[in-house]
C-alpha cells in the first residue's frame, strides 16, 4: 500500500467536502493525482492544497456544455503533463 494508485489520476465529483473529502484525502495517500471538481470552487481548492502534488481544483457547472469541454482541455492540461 501507498503507492497503488502512483501515476493514476482521479477525477472526483464533490471532492470539496465530506464524504468526498475524504475519499480525495485517501486517493492521494495512495499518490494519485486528484482532480477535484464542486461548485465550491473555495472548498475544493482548499482540498486540493491538502492534496499536495498535481492535485487541483476545479468549479463545475453541470448546466453549460462549453464549460464540460474547457474542462476536458484544462484536466489534460494540467494534470497530464
Amino acid at each position: 500500500m501507498g503507492n497503488d494508485l502512483e501515476n493514476k489520476v482521479i477525477v472526483l465529483t464533490g471532492g470539496a467536502s465530506g464524504i468526498g473529502r475524504e475519499c480525495a484525502l485517501a486517493y492521494a495517500r495512495e499518490n494519485a493525482t486528484v482532480a477535484i471538481l464542486d461548485s465550491n470552487f473555495d472548498a475544493a481548492q482548499a482540498t486540493a492544497g491538502e492534496l499536495g502534488g498535481k492535485s487541483i481544483a476545479v468549479v463545475r457547472q453541470n448546466s453549460d456544455p462549453i464549460l464540460k469541454q474547457q474542462l476536458n482541455a484544462g484536466l489534460s492540461e494540467r494534470v497530464f503533463c
